[in-house]
């Protein structure tokens, strides 16, 4: 049998990797990101542009290493993870709203900004919208683990994604 073949996917062991970051195993921290950087840059993707998602990673990394002691479940990492990534990118978002001169309100589009921009329809959520939004479809993590990422109830999380798709499918004019 093949060896490849035979090998089945297995989820990282956050926990136990956490648990060697903490005791000091600077190797522990590599593989942390090694096993979870695809989670981020799948968060700063759809909300950065390509040339700004690297930053976003570097600097996602950088709080996870400055609070990584404040993780209470290590089991949520992942939803840990993503919280703040998504922070980081608002962060990115807003520092570059305020450093942006207003363009004029006819200018021609950009080639590549022409056409609907998932970008745009993602900029028209509420903040909360929008978290919930990227933690369920981009990160995919289950209702129970956006509950707790956002520290909100079940139904909260219910309401905020009926509320978050609809307002995308009215911006799309579905």
């Amino acid at each position: 049998m093949d060896t490849a073949m035979s090998q089945t996917t297995q989820a990282p062991d956050y926990p136990e990797i956490i648990r060697k970051i903490l005791a000091d195993d600077q190797q522990a921290f590599e593989q942390l990101v090694e096993e979870s950087h695809r989670l981020v840059r799948k968060v700063a993707a759809p909300l950065l542009p390509a040339w700004a998602v690297d930053d976003a990673v570097q600097e996602t990394y950088l709080v996870v290493y400055q609070k990584l002691h404040h993780l209470n479940d290590p089991q949520a990492f992942p939803a840990w993870l993503s919280r703040i990534a998504l922070n980081v990118c608002y962060k990115w978002q807003r520092r570059k709203k305020e450093t942006t001169e207003v363009q004029p309100e006819h200018a021609v589009a950009e080639p590549e900004e022409s056409g609907v921009d998932m970008r745009a329809a993602l900029a028209e959520l509420s903040y909360k919208e929008r978290n919930a939004l990227l933690l369920r479809e981009y990160i995919g993590l289950s209702y129970d683990e956006i509950a707790d990422a956002m520290n909100i109830p079940l139904g909260t999380v219910r309401s905020r994604l009926s509320k978050a798709r609809e307002r995308v499918r009215k911006f799309f004019g579905a």
